[in-house]
């Protein structure tokens, strides 16, 4: 799925970056409408998120889904699990053993937890991030 700008649309310059720095951006169009998008970072980059850092320090080789945005009309529509399978076997094909992504825990994200389960995700550390104001489950599907 290849990234395009509809006309008119600017990337700002963080946008950019993840541009440069990601592994995968996926775009999921339906019916010619953009619907979701993922990105997915690997490791060694020079990237502040603390969530991030956290999978850097505990796995020397991994898939970090940093964002997967579904747009709320596209919802239910199986985007998410088809952007899933696609990292995963990306990660298979350059053998990484890991695709990892953080999940809310407080405030609960019930949805997203489900979600990750199923798609083989299992809990490997939780910290607090945005100064102790959200809790979040790190986890890892072990490929």
């Amino acid at each position: 799925m290849p990234v395009r700008a509809k006309r008119g649309v600017r990337f700002h310059s963080w946008a950019a970056r993840f541009l440069e720095w990601a592994e995968i951006f996926s775009v999921a169009e339906v019916e010619g409408e953009f619907a979701a998008f993922l990105i997915a970072l690997r490791e060694g980059l020079d990237y502040q998120s603390e969530n991030y850092l956290w999978f850097s320090k505990h796995y020397a080789r991994f898939l970090y889904v940093d964002r997967i945005v579904i747009d709320k009309p596209y919802r239910s529509m199986g985007l998410g699990r088809r952007l899933y399978r696609e990292i995963m076997e990306h990660a298979r094909r350059t053998q990484v053993s890991a695709v990892t992504a953080e999940i809310d825990t407080e405030p609960y994200n019930e949805v997203s937890l489900k979600f990750h389960e199923a798609m083989g995700f299992q809990e490997v550390g939780t910290q607090y991030v945005r100064d102790g104001k959200i809790k979040v489950s790190l986890q890892a599907a072990k490929l």
